[in-house]
């Protein structure tokens, strides 16, 4: 059968095991009359070739890739996301007696949202491969977000290089910034990392070295949508800490930086390239989205439908007492929805051009950092003296360039 179709099947090598035995189910499905033949990846592994080329051609060329999640090998997360990028089926599969990396995929998201087969032996393996495979894509949207643009994966311990980019980032224009932020959702769905990936003109992915708590779920989650990216043909800045080595498969697209300041040139260098993307003409085919994928409800993430919110908001008693000024401040539990409240009365005040709004989001990184030099260098009187001096300094300083601002429309 010279016209099988061939395709490509990626797993980890950290358990030998597992990997001959899939190996071994591989051999016996291609050796069954199939319309197709499986090409695990060590088959492209040629001395003097660039690795990551071939892979990536493998999965292009493939109608359906499977890949084994059993342990969540970052360059096999990544042809995963580049697999579902190219609008092609990513059909998972997991070893059931082995734990391996199961609640790390469990925290990271994105795997339960795909789906996976699980197979209790590699005799089963073998006979899910030989049976019928569908290639069935998870469809998205081709429209741009020109409002927020830009689109940015934190991790939950957000050290001074992702305050130092989300500062370069606003500074840029790009204060309306969609992000994954673990604070607000502690697993990434896969359909939202998508979604948010294919109305993007550009992703900032900033990995984390492997001696950061948490460091191994949010460089999963990274080279995911760092795969969405390629898949898709998104513009994206991936940035590493000193000394940390990049997965092979992003390794030639991965910005080193060595000192914060150099975040500020790396970001300031990849803003050309969303603006050039986002100047594109959008593509114009057919929009194979049913009516209930159409559909939207809200994101999790208030700051991430600012644009939005306006369409579907609904209005409660906290909005009608704060709009009359009735109340100063809203406290309440997280997920209750002050940031959507503040938003739709930020923009029902600014609606009215006599009115200035000044919204502040000050970064949280850097205020625990001046709290912990102001507990550490200065005196019981003198911290309340210039806490009050700071407050009273930023507030009139952001009120002054807002009034600058406004004026010079």
């Amino acid at each position: 059968m010279a016209d099988r179709k061939q395709v490509f099947v990626a797993y980890p090598a950290r358990d030998k095991t597992l990997a001959d035995g899939i190996m071994d189910a591989v051999r016996k499905a291609n050796a069954l009359p199939l319309p197709i033949i499986y090409e695990p990846w060590p088959f492209n592994d040629i001395a003097g070739h660039h690795l990551v080329s071939p892979v990536l051609e493998k999965i292009d060329d493939s109608p359906f890739v499977v890949a084994d999640i059993t342990y969540l090998n970052l360059n096999v997360v990544y042809e995963i996301g580049f697999t579902i990028g190219k609008g092609k089926r990513a059909f998972l599969v997991r070893h059931r007696a082995t734990p391996g990396d199961k609640d790390i995929a469990k925290a990271v998201g994105i795997f339960d949202t795909v789906g996976y087969h699980e197979y209790s032996d590699f005799e089963e393996l073998k006979d899910r491969l030989a049976a019928h495979i569908g290639e069935t894509n998870l469809p998205f949207s081709t429209a741009l977000d020109r409002k927020s643009p830009v689109y940015l994966i934190e991790p939950s311990n957000r050290g001074p290089d992702v305050g130092v980019m989300v500062s370069r980032i606003k500074k840029a224009g790009y204060g309306r910034y969609r992000s994954f932020t673990p604070e607000e959702d502690s697993r990434l769905s896969a359909t939202d990392a998508i979604r948010q990936v294919a109305v993007s003109s550009g992703v900032f992915i900033p990995l984390q070295d492997t001696a950061v708590a948490g460091s191994n779920i949010h460089n999963i989650r990274c080279m995911f949508v760092a795969g969405l990216c390629d898949g898709i043909g998104k513009p994206k800045l991936i940035l590493s800490p000193p000394g940390y080595a990049a997965p092979l498969d992003v390794r030639d697209d991965t910005q080193q930086w060595h000192q914060l300041t150099d975040i500020h040139d790396l970001v300031a260098d990849f803003c050309p390239r969303i603006v050039e993307y986002a100047g594109q003409v959008e593509p114009s085919g057919i929009d194979r989205t049913t009516l209930l994928q159409s559909l939207k409800i809200g994101d999790p993430r208030a700051e991430n439908e600012m644009n939005t919110l306006g369409q579907y908001y609904l209005k409660i008693e906290q909005f009608d007492r704060a709009i009359n000024g009735e109340i100063n401040l809203v406290v309440g539990r997280k997920g209750s929805g002050k940031t959507a409240l503040f938003i739709r009365l930020r923009d029902k005040i600014r609606a009215d051009r006599r009115n200035t709004v000044v919204d502040l989001t000050p970064e949280g990184y850097q205020l625990i950092k001046i709290k912990e030099d102001i507990l550490e260098y200065l005196s019981e009187g003198a911290r309340q003296h210039l806490i009050t001096a700071f407050w009273e300094y930023l507030i009139y300083l952001e009120i002054a360039y807002k009034l600058l601002e406004k004026d010079s429309i």
